[in-house]
């Protein structure tokens, strides 16, 4: 299946959320989208239609059906089709989990700021590479290292407790 044609995750998550958050099965469905097994979810969602009590949950979680059997594989791992392709998928992320940090993104790029191309594409190439442990190279030259942030954190948690010992 080509990539386009896979459904964001992080989406049908949230639209499992908006439907079934107060239904007993809710569960059940989450662990099935998680671990990628189309037919188990169709079936839990199935199983769910009719038991919403409100006529919009009802629509919108047929919706959210048709959606998925109108294409089959669409919520399949696309790193598998990836490595099907013999593309090397080490370090990638399952579809949707970039979507839960966006808020962050847009925290910091919003609230009234206004940025050049240039400048918030330098800002959010840094931001996902802290993000995802990746190396930054400053304007002079100077490389930040997951492990020097590593040390600098032990170094910062080893002052916090002297600091707490000093003062008892």
């Amino acid at each position: 299946m080509p990539i386009w044609m896979y459904i964001d995750r992080f989406h049908v998550a949230r639209e499992i959320r908006d439907c079934l958050k107060d239904h007993p099965r809710y569960r059940t469905i989450q662990k099935k989208l998680a671990l990628f097994d189309e037919h188990g979810l169709l079936t839990e969602l199935h199983s769910a239609v009719g038991t919403l009590g409100e006529e919009k949950k009802e629509k919108q979680l047929e919706g959210l059906i048709q959606r998925i059997e109108s294409m089959p594989g669409c919520l399949s791992d696309y790193r598998k089709w990836l490595r099907e392709k013999g593309i090397d998928t080490t370090g990638m992320r399952p579809m949707g989990s970039a979507e839960g940090t966006m808020h962050v993104f847009a925290k910091r790029v919003k609230d009234g700021r206004s940025w050049c191309e240039t400048g918030i594409q330098a800002f959010l190439h840094v931001m996902v590479a802290v993000k995802d442990g990746l190396t930054i190279q400053t304007r002079r030259g100077e490389i930040v290292i997951e492990e020097e942030k590593r040390e600098t954190k032990r170094f910062t948690l080893v002052k916090k407790a002297v600091k707490n010992a000093e003062q008892r």
